[in-house]
């Protein structure tokens, strides 16, 4: 397997571990349990039926255009990002979320940019830069690797349990590191 395919396949994990990814969005779309209530016509407001607002003109954070956001977690949203500059790189940039525990998150954060900043590894996107958002919020740009979730890398190409094993033991010697 190319260093490029271990790279993209590992990512999503190495992400997922950070508290990055698909999972938590998906856990506040849960069903809930509190029983139905009626609600009569009469009782709903009409609907607006004005067009919804343009796209805002896109935001930049440090010298990183946001394109789209990647994924949102506990601590931040990672964005793809595009820097600005004679040589346009694309990035993941990672941006610490606002509100109640910011502070918090913020030492968290720090020793995620220390970490990253010393790790070498061929399964380890690198980090590019880092610094303060206009508003205050730390912010990472860390090598962009297209990728799909391990489970469904392992899935489409029918791997049997010694190859996802293998594949295991990649992820754990990257996250080891």
């Amino acid at each position: 397997m190319s260093d490029k395919l271990r790279k993209a396949t590992i990512l999503p994990l190495l992400l997922a571990a950070a508290g990055v990814g698909a999972g938590a969005v998906a856990d506040e779309a849960q069903p809930s349990s509190a029983p139905l209530e009626r609600v009569r016509v009469e009782d709903v407001e009409p609907q607006s039926t004005a067009t919804p607002a343009p796209e805002p003109e896109p935001r930049w954070v440090g010298p990183y255009r946001l394109l789209r956001e990647l994924g949102t977690g506990g601590m931040g949203t990672v964005y793809l990002a595009e820097s600005n500059g004679p040589r346009p790189r694309r990035v993941a940039l990672k941006l610490i979320r606002e509100g109640p525990g910011a502070t918090e998150l913020s030492a968290q954060f720090e020793v995620e940019r220390r970490a990253l900043a010393v790790v070498d590894h061929d399964f380890v996107a690198r980090l590019y830069d880092s610094g303060t958002s206009a508003d205050g919020r730390p912010w990472i740009a860390m090598e962009y690797v297209a990728g799909e979730p391990l489970t469904d890398y392992c899935d489409r190409r029918r791997l049997d349990v010694e190859a996802r094993l293998r594949l295991f033991i990649d992820v754990c010697e990257a996250v080891g590191h």
